[in-house]
């Protein structure tokens, strides 16, 4: 058993007063000098204590970080900085922002996409709920996963209760290391075989989304085809015309006998405009 600490009365004063309350120690028999020894030497052991908290305080607490240096590049300085950790040579900004022929096949291939979206509906290959289900998902391997392999666990199991769903969410971390550290090799195994899976399961469920890029690119093949031979006859028009306009004309010269009249064939004159609207 530890020896029991006997406190002094200035050291049973000090503590009292540290713990904000007020403690007076019985001193029967003594003087005014006395008393007043005592509480300077209460004073002295407070004191004491407090700075000794003071710089245990200060020595556990982290030094502050040092505010960071701000310095201004140049525009060749930046330039110089990029090329280091890109290891791209640049010789004035306008390198980086994108060539209008590149912003022209983004805007072309996002028209494209939305154009293909639309064929889709519009065709009935999909349906607008069934296009938003792709989409969340897609976002969502890992729910998706877990959602069809817990679907047939349990028609596997007639007798499935919670205890079991909860079993198996242990054994589905742990098959996938979802669990683990994300820069681990096994938890980045465990992510492309969820990918993997995960996208096999949404070709079997959306095979007509899947299907959209061929299906249109056979629209697109038909409508070229179509609007090809249709600039052919534009680009044939005028020399169509001109081969049927003057037998048409050399028509109108031609006379003929009706009754005791010679007469000659005239085409009328809104004839003549649609048919010069060709």
């Amino acid at each position: 058993m530890a020896d029991e600490v006997v406190l002094t009365p200035a050291q049973k004063t000090a503590l009292s007063r540290f713990k904000g309350e007020e403690y007076v120690e019985p001193t029967p028999g003594k003087t005014e000098e006395e008393l007043a020894a005592e509480k300077a030497d209460a004073d002295r052991i407070l004191s004491e204590e407090e700075l000794r908290l003071k710089a245990e305080k200060e020595k556990n607490t982290p030094a502050p970080l040092p505010t960071p240096v701000t310095v201004e590049l140049t525009d060749d300085q930046l330039l110089e900085e990029i090329t280091k950790r890109s290891g791209r040579k640049l010789t004035s900004w306008d390198e980086l922002k994108p060539k209008p022929e590149e912003i022209d096949k983004e805007k072309e291939a996002e028209k494209r996409e939305g154009e293909k979206l639309t064929f889709g509906l519009k065709k009935g290959l999909f349906n607008k709920k069934q296009y938003e289900g792709f989409i969340a998902d897609s976002k969502n391997p890992i729910g998706l996963v877990y959602a069809a392999e817990l679907n047939e666990a349990k028609k596997d199991d007639p007798e499935w209760s919670e205890e079991k769903e909860l079993e198996f969410k242990d054994d589905f971390e742990t098959k996938f290391g979802l669990a683990l550290d994300p820069s681990s090799s096994k938890y980045k195994r465990g992510q492309k075989q969820l990918n993997i899976i995960a996208e096999t399961i949404l070709r079997h469920h959306y095979s007509p989304i899947y299907g959209l890029e061929s299906e249109y690119s056979k629209y697109e093949s038909e409508v070229n085809s179509q609007k090809a031979i249709h600039d052919k006859i534009l680009a044939a028009a005028p020399i169509y015309k001109k081969d049927v306009e003057k037998p048409l004309l050399n028509f109108q010269k031609l006379k003929f006998l009706s009754g005791m009249k010679n007469m000659k064939f005239q085409f009328p004159k809104k004839f003549w405009i649609q048919f010069r609207k060709l």
